[in-house]
């Protein structure tokens, strides 16, 4: 049995089948209640009112989100790990329509509150524009080839 089995069995429990005088199943596909003419709407509707739908936990997807960081000391592959699990994070934040709460300046400093002390110290080094405010960042894809200029 596979991982699906479940769907699909809810899904052909919502076919139009009828046996033909030969007793093989044929399918009416014209049938409005059949799952396959369905509207968008009644689709999500049957959906969520069936057993396979769970609400979306949205304050753990946020502590998710907020939680993700490298870990120290913070090496090449730890920090290409971690813009893996930001970009994972921040898609599944997009998705569920999260990503409003932040905006891009928010998005940045996040992404920048979770590199490690040594790769900020090396930043800092390295980059004359935020001498006067060097913990703070504001533009997500600037922060993103910065990071990876001082990561090479």
């Amino acid at each position: 049995m596979t991982a699906g089995y479940p769907l699909y069995i809810w899904v052909m429990g919502h076919r139009s089948r009828s046996m033909d005088s030969e007793g093989q199943v044929q399918i009416d596909s014209q049938d409005l209640e059949d799952i396959m003419n369905w509207s968008a709407a009644w689709f999500k509707h049957e959906l969520h009112s069936s057993h396979f739908y769970v609400p979306p936990n949205f304050t753990s997807i946020m502590k998710r989100f907020e939680s993700v960081s490298c870990p120290e000391p913070g090496n090449a592959q730890q920090i290409d790990e971690l813009y893996g699990a930001f970009s994972i994070a921040l898609q599944e934040i997009k998705i569920y329509g999260l990503v409003d709460r932040y905006g891009e300046k928010p998005l940045a400093q996040q992404f920048y509150n979770g590199l490690p002390a040594l790769l900020n110290h090396f930043m800092l080094s390295y980059d004359s524009l935020h001498e006067h405010t060097p913990d703070i960042r504001d533009d997500y894809l600037a922060l993103q080839k910065e990071v990876w200029n001082v990561r090479q």
